[in-house]
């Protein structure tokens, strides 16, 4: 069972890219260049962290979020937001910081818990845009990749919270931008 649920878990997070990657191409969707930026080093930092935390089967949402992550990455260099403001600078330090400490320390567990920082303090352009802009973002993407999480959680063995506070981190980051689309967009409707 917990072979499914991380089979499941990486599939959902990257099909759950295909309509926000559509939506970017499209011009429905607008990522936060610095945002994206951040996450492909972090994705990547989190899944070195994890594996020596001794995560198992939840690695499988870390590596979806490469495949996926790679992609809308790429595709936010040409069609994406900012990427040089004072809060994408103030998060590029901080995500500076984050690497510096983990490389020093060579904890992991300081490390995780960095990284989730640092994500955290990546993901406030997109926070802040989705409030001004809530169409920037695809709500069933941050839906899909929530469950996507869900699935991760269930996939170990064992369970411990070092295990899986990579996944718990990414359902409720997403959840929780997800509510903002929500809100805003019904905000939007009730006042035309």
């Amino acid at each position: 069972m917990n072979v499914l649920f991380a089979v499941l878990s990486a599939l959902i997070v990257i099909i759950a890219s295909i309509p926000y990657i559509i939506d970017i191409f499209t011009g429905r969707a607008q990522p936060a260049r610095s945002t994206r930026i951040m996450y492909m080093l972090l994705v990547i930092l989190g899944l070195l962290q994890s594996k020596e935390l001794g995560s198992g089967w939840s690695l499988a949402l870390i590596y979806g979020e490469i495949a996926q992550g790679s992609a809308v990455f790429f595709m936010s260099l040409k069609y994406g937001l900012g990427g040089f403001s004072r809060l994408d600078k103030i998060c590029y330090i901080f995500l500076t910081l984050d690497l510096s400490v983990w490389l020093l320390t060579k904890n992991p567990l300081i490390g995780i818990l960095l990284t989730l920082f640092a994500d955290l303090i990546a993901t406030l352009p997109t926070i802040v845009k989705t409030i001004k802009i809530p169409e920037s973002e695809t709500p069933i993407y941050l839906f899909l990749v929530s469950i996507a999480a869900i699935f991760a959680i269930f996939s170990e063995t064992t369970y411990s919270l070092i295990k899986i506070i990579f996944p718990i981190y990414i359902f409720v980051i997403n959840a929780f931008v997800f509510s903002l689309t929500l809100k805003r967009s019904k905000r939007n409707i009730l006042s035309h």
